[in-house]
């Protein structure tokens, strides 16, 4: 499952938020981003033994991946808007680049929320990195 996505011109949007659709339902917000990557990792295993030949052997024990993205700040989506607070789980779809593309329902848990309040610029971004929480779902058509 290894592997890299990286999107300069893809979207997030944050799915199922509390109180943001028609008449209080649930909505979506979509965020401004910068750029965004999803890593897709694994863990592996030594299981080199005496059958290897001394060659080293391994395993795939488990995969994850993690989500950074850079947001420029937006006040009609606020981090707080969105749900995007440190050890919240929020679901997003992940869309790349300008194609037709998307990671659709993907489970992120919020590790950290750095906030650059002033930059040269003068304009505020943030950032967030997010474990995912559950294996994503394939890539698909919007």
């Amino acid at each position: 499952m290894s592997g890299h996505v990286s999107a300069s011109k893809g979207k997030i949007v944050i799915t199922g938020i509390p109180g943001v659709g028609q008449g209080g339902t649930a909505g979506d917000k979509e965020l401004c981003i910068g750029t965004y990557t999803m890593d897709r990792t694994n863990k592996l295993a030594d299981i080199t033994s005496s059958c290897t030949n001394g060659w080293e052997t391994f395993a795939v024990v488990t995969q994850g991946a993690t989500v950074n993205a850079e947001v420029k700040w937006d006040s009609t989506a606020t981090p707080e808007d969105c749900r995007l607070v440190d050890g919240i789980e929020i679901t997003a779809n992940l869309h790349v680049g300008n194609s037709e593309k998307m990671y659709e329902g993907v489970k992120l848990l919020i590790e950290s929320l750095p906030l650059v309040g002033c930059s040269q610029d003068n304009v505020v971004t943030y950032s967030f990195t997010a474990k995912v929480n559950e294996k994503p779902p394939a890539l698909s058509d919007v």
